[in-house]
């Protein structure tokens, strides 16, 4: 058979080789590298970032835990040693609440610890502590000096010059 039989002409001159597109495959490669290295970076830091926020909701979380447990107050109404069991924290919009139940020899009760966050660090706002009929508020150096003030009549200070 002859190449004019089969369609087969040959090139006439210099004529470049037919191109394979190397380019496309290469840049594509390497597109594909950067965003994944991008995404995987973005994922490293959202869980270093995450870590530090749950570190610090712990911190504070226990930071309340043993004040809750040092109270003099709370060891007057439950007796000592204070057992405390804490449930899951629930989280809405900036604050967080913390329930559980505390219990000693003379009885047992429930406590509840509100924080606050600005998306990095965790404020304690109150810690209260319902036994026996009575609502403890812990860590409350305020209402404790009122508590004790209370009955007490204003005392009028005169200074002459």
């Amino acid at each position: 058979m002859s190449d004019v039989q089969t369609g087969f002409e040959p090139p006439v001159g210099n004529v470049p080789p037919a191109k394979k597109g190397n380019k496309l495959w290469v840049f594509g490669g390497v597109g594909c590298l950067l965003a994944s290295l991008l995404c995987a970076g973005a994922i490293a830091y959202s869980v270093y970032a995450f870590s530090g926020v749950i570190a610090a909701a712990f911190a504070e979380i226990t930071s309340a835990n043993d004040a809750i447990q040092n109270s003099p107050q709370v060891q007057a109404e439950l007796g000592s040693p204070l057992n405390l069991e804490q449930g899951q924290p629930a989280q809405s919009g900036q604050a967080m609440i913390v329930d559980g139940t505390v219990s000693g020899p003379d009885g047992s009760g429930t406590y509840r610890i509100r924080l606050s966050t600005d998306g990095t660090t965790f404020t304690t706002d109150s810690i209260t502590v319902e036994a026996n009929g009575k609502t403890i508020v812990v860590g409350d150096e305020i209402g404790e000096l009122e508590s004790a003030l209370d009955g007490i009549e204003d005392i009028e200070i005169g200074i002459e010059p």
